[in-house]
C-alpha cells in the first residue's frame, strides 16, 4: 500500500503457481480489514504476452468480482500499458 495523489493506492502481482490458490483474495481481504478506500491500475485487456508467449489475462473480472468498481474517466492508454483504474470503498 502506498499514498498517491492523495488515495491509497495498491499493486499485488502474485506469481502463477500461486495463483487461483485464494492468496489474492486473502492479500484483499487484509487491505479491506484495515482501509476504507483503495486504488489500483489493472490490465483490462488479454493483448499482451508474457515472456513466454502465452497470452497476460486481464485480472479485472477477479477484482470486479471482489467488489472493486471501475472508475469512470481513469485509465492509461499509452504503448507500455493499457489500463483501468478501479477503486474498492467500504
Amino acid at each position: 500500500m502506498f499514498e498517491h495523489s492523495n488515495q491509497n493506492r495498491f499493486s499485488i502481482i502474485v506469481s502463477k503457481e500461486y495463483q487461483e490458490k485464494g492468496l489474492g483474495k486473502i492479500l484483499l481481504d487484509h487491505l479491506k480489514a484495515t482501509h476504507n478506500e483503495f486504488y489500483g491500475w489493472v490490465i483490462d485487456h488479454n493483448n499482451d504476452l508474457k515472456l513466454n508467449g502465452e497470452n497476460y489475462i486481464s485480472p479485472l473480472p477477479f477484482y470486479l468480482k471482489q467488489g472493486f468498481e471501475i472508475i469512470p474517466n481513469q485509465r492509461i492508454d499509452s504503448e507500455m500499458i493499457q489500463a483501468v483504474l478501479v477503486g474498492w470503498r467500504c
